[in-house]
């Protein structure tokens, strides 16, 4: 008896068979949550071949910060994330052309404020010039929690 495979698994494969010049070098996390944004229930869905092409050209060790925080500690949790990407950009000395945040959450807790919040935090915390793709995915695993991932080139 044959399984089915869900939509997830099928892109996991694709991305670790046959797109070998995908970035391997993030944690299996970030890996997830960046597939989560691609499927169709994604706020707003992300497609997948400008995801591929983004993340192969930003090379093997893309930055990227992932924390996962109760609702009531957003806001520390946002001022540790504005900081890390401001002294990142700092390090470059360039402006990173192009950022994927991606926030997850319980159906049942995510809320819309907060998304906002997430993104004008980061939003802040990134140079003027670069362009910031959003991404909102559903985690049945998170009960009352977020979790922010961030990537970006550099």
């Amino acid at each position: 008896m044959m399984t089915s495979m869900n939509r997830r698994q099928l892109l996991q494969m694709l991305g670790l068979v046959c797109i070998p010049h995908v970035p391997i070098h993030l944690p299996r996390q970030v890996r997830e949550d960046l597939l989560a944004v691609t499927e169709p229930r994604a706020l707003p869905a992300m497609d997948w071949g400008d995801l591929v092409r983004t993340l192969e050209s930003w090379g093997a060790w893309p930055w990227h910060r992932s924390t996962t925080t109760s609702h009531g500690d957003l806001g520390s949790m946002l001022m540790d994330f504005g900081h890390a990407v401001k002294w990142q950009q700092l390090a470059l000395r360039t402006a990173p052309a192009t950022a994927i945040l991606v926030l997850r959450g319980n159906g049942a807790a995510f809320r819309p404020v907060e998304f906002a919040k997430v993104c004008s935090a980061i939003r802040n915390a990134l140079d003027a010039s670069t362009e910031l793709w959003l991404g909102a995915a559903h985690d049945q695993a998170l009960v009352d929690a977020l979790r922010v991932t961030l990537v970006m080139d550099g």
